[in-house]
C-alpha cells in the first residue's frame, strides 16, 4: 500500500480554525484488491480522498494570551461556545459530541433540551454554526481543563453496508481551557493510572487500529471485520495498535458505540497508555460490555496524544480508529408448550 500523508492547513481568526483533507495515514502491507461494483457505488455516494472539513470554536467572551492556537480563557464553563463547521465533503448527516476532560458531556444547543448527540445536515461546501452551553455541573476553578470536540459524517451509515474501512468520518479537535483567574503554573488535577502495552515492530504510521485480532505478534495491523457479531451484554475483548507521535509518550484511548463513550476496562471512560518508543507500535487490548438490545452500532476510537500535558508549541494530531459495524442479534425467542385440550 502506498504511503501518503496527512495535509492540515490551520489559520487563527477570533478562535481557532483546522482544516484537514484526509488522506490514507496508514503504512500496511494489505492486498490492493479492486473493489466490487457495489462498493464502488457506495464510495461514489460517499466519497473517500480529497474530501475534507474545518472546524472553528469561538465566543466573544474568549481570550487567548498565547500563541498557542488551541488554547482559551473563558469567563465562564457556562458562556456559549459557537461552533463553526464547514463541510468540503458532500451532502450528508453529521453529529455533534463533546467531552470535557475526556469525558463525554451533556450540552445544550440554542437553548434546546440537553443532549450527548447532536445531529445535523450539511450540503457540500456549506456551513453551519452551532451554539452550545456546556453542563452547569462543571465550575470554573485555577487549573487548565480539556474540550474534546468531535464531528462525524454519515452517522446512521453501517459499515457492514458501505464496506469502506475507512478512518476517514470526520473531524476532532482537542483543545485546552483555562478560565479568568487562572494559575498557569497549575497542572491539570487528573492523575489516572497509565498502562504499559507490548511494544512491537509494525509498518505503521502514527494511526490507532481497532480490531479482533488478538494475535500480538501478526505482522500487519489488519483491518476490522466489517461487522463483528456479539451477544447481548457480551463482555467483547478487542486489540488496539497505537502508533506513536513524535515528541508524544503518553496517549488517551477512548471508544465510541453509536457515539457514546462506551466504559472500558473495568468501567473506565478511557486508557492511558505508555509509548516510549517512536520505533515502536503499542499494542494491547481492552474490554467492554456489549449493548442489550439487537441491532447494529458503530465502533470507533480516538488516540489522543500527551492529553494531560500543557500546550505547547507541538501540533499533535488526533487518530481515529478504522470504523466498523458492532452487531448484536436478536435474542433467542424460545419456544412456548402449548397444552389443547380434548
Amino acid at each position: 500500500m502506498k504511503k501518503h500523508k496527512i495535509f492540515i492547513s490551520i489559520t487563527f481568526m477570533l478562535g481557532i480554525v483546522i482544516t484537514f483533507y484526509f488522506f490514507n495515514p496508514f503504512q500496511l502491507l494489505q492486498d490492493d484488491s479492486s473493489p466490487s461494483p457495489k462498493i464502488e457505488t457506495a464510495i461514489n455516494e460517499y466519497p473517500e480522498l480529497g474530501a475534507g472539513f474545518s472546524m472553528k470554536v469561538s465566543n466573544e467572551n474568549i481570550k487567548t494570551d498565547s500563541d498557542i492556537i488551541d488554547f482559551f480563557i473563558m469567563e465562564s464553563p457556562q458562556d456559549e461556545l459557537t461552533i463553526f463547521f464547514e463541510n468540503f465533503y458532500t451532502n450528508s448527516e453529521f453529529v455533534l459530541n463533546l467531552f470535557y476532560d475526556y469525558q463525554q458531556i451533556d450540552f445544550k444547543v440554542d437553548g434546546h433540551k440537553k443532549t450527548t448527540n447532536y445531529f445535523f445536515e450539511l450540503n457540500e461546501n456549506e456551513s453551519i454554526s452551532i451554539p452550545v452551553i456546556l453542563p452547569k455541573t462543571i465550575k470554573a476553578d485555577k487549573s487548565p481543563h480539556k474540550l474534546l470536540v468531535s464531528i462525524v459524517v454519515a452517522p446512521y451509515y453501517h459499515e457492514k453496508d458501505l464496506k469502506l474501512n475507512s478512518d476517514h468520518y470526520g473531524i476532532v479537535m482537542d483543545y485546552e481551557i483555562e478560565y479568568d483567574g487562572y494559575n498557569s503554573s497549575e497542572s491539570f488535577s487528573q492523575k489516572p493510572e497509565i498502562n504499559q502495552p507490548e511494544l512491537i515492530d509494525l509498518p505503521f504510521a502514527s494511526a490507532l487500529m481497532i480490531n479482533d485480532d488478538l494475535n500480538m505478534n501478526a505482522k500487519v495491523a489488519n483491518n476490522p471485520p466489517h461487522s463483528l457479531s456479539v451477544k447481548p451484554n457480551e463482555e467483547v475483548t478487542l486489540a488496539y495498535r497505537a502508533g506513536p507521535e513524535e515528541n508524544a509518550t503518553n496517549y488517551l484511548l477512548t471508544v465510541l458505540i453509536d457515539w457514546k463513550q462506551t466504559l472500558i476496562n473495568n468501567n473506565e471512560p478511557f486508557q492511558i497508555i505508555n509509548i516510549p518508543d517512536s520505533n515502536k507500535v503499542g499494542y494491547g487490548t481492552f474490554t467492554f460490555i456489549a449493548p442489550n438490545d439487537p441491532g447494529d452500532y458503530e465502533l470507533i476510537a480516538y488516540l489522543i496524544p500527551e492529553p494531560f500535558t500543557r500546550k505547547s508549541d507541538d501540533l499533535f494530531s488526533i487518530s481515529s480508529s478504522t470504523r466498523f459495524t458492532l452487531s448484536v442479534p436478536q435474542k433467542n425467542q424460545g419456544y412456548h408448550l402449548m397444552v389443547i385440550k380434548q
